[in-house]
């Protein structure tokens, strides 16, 4: 259980070690149906997303606080590289004027209105680990004036997905292989559709040159930042539990036992050479 590593962080006889998968690996976020006339206003996803402090989130879910928030699709190399830009910031302030200016106000209860019509939508939970996240970011965007009702559905909702059968819900994906982001129009129904997006994702995947892929990604960043077609929530990470003698793992690229193997040295036994 994750919410048991800062504790056994703080015991000497273990190392704890985390790895984020920057090529494959699942993202977990919260989906809108671009079709529900409350999400089709990109101002209005920003301004969700930005009612939401993913860094305290991160404290939450025990996530590294060096792991970064992404906004965007990118290429392992630009990860690897650091060149990706900053995502959105938590800004209630911001979230409240964005949803102004898209005609959501503040009604008598509390809860944002717009030509008679709550913003009041439910989200889609299908695991007990989301129900969890749901029920903090509920509170989150009711301080912004917005009200989440939370379905957990005990047999999963990604055929509500595929089929488009939601408002909102919580889930992942897997958004960062190259020249695959086939997710923007294929794998969920958002009901997302930015041409320049589907001329650029055409593109990425049509070609095989890692320069001209990162520079198709490039132009997709402030599009996708802009867009907000989800919300991301955190990476998935993996963690490894070592003994504290054990040395030869890193965090985050030699963080895993089983694949560094031959790194691996046992404090105080003979014959041991550093690697």
């Amino acid at each position: 259980d994750r919410i048991e590593l800062p504790r056994i962080a703080e015991d000497p006889r273990f190392a704890v070690h985390h790895y984020m998968w920057p090529g494959a690996g699942w993202v977990h976020a919260v989906f809108w149906n671009h079709a529900d006339p409350r999400f089709e206003d990109p101002r209005v996803r920003r301004a969700l997303t930005m009612a939401i402090d993913r860094a305290e989130l991160y404290q939450l879910e025990a996530i590294p606080p060096e792991t970064p928030i992404v906004d965007v699709v990118y290429t392992e190399r630009q990860y690897l590289s650091g060149s990706v830009p900053d995502p959105l910031p938590h800004d209630d302030d911001g979230s409240r004027r964005l949803l102004e200016e898209a005609g959501w106000t503040v009604g008598t209860d509390g809860v944002r209105t717009r030509e008679g019509e709550r913003f009041q939508f439910t989200a889609l939970v299908g695991g007990e680990n989301d129900v969890g996240r749901a029920v903090y970011i509920q509170a989150q965007l009711k301080e912004v004036g917005v009200q989440m009702d939370i379905q957990t559905l005990s047999g999963g909702i990604a055929g509500r997905l595929r089929a488009g059968d939601f408002q909102a819900a919580f889930g992942r994906f897997e958004p960062f292989q190259p020249g695959d982001i086939q997710w923007l129009r294929d794998r969920i129904a958002l009901g997302y559709e930015n041409p320049r997006v589907r001329e650029l994702v055409d593109a990425a995947q049509a070609t095989m040159n890692p320069v001209v892929e990162d520079s198709i990604y490039r132009l997709l960043m402030p599009i996708i930042l802009a867009d907000q077609p989800v919300t991301m929530l955190f990476p998935s990470i993996e963690t490894f539990v070592a003994s504290a003698r054990i040395t030869g793992l890193t965090s985050p690229y030699r963080s895993n036992p089983a694949l560094f193997a031959e790194f691996l040295r046992l404090e105080g036994a003979p014959g041991n050479r550093s690697p």
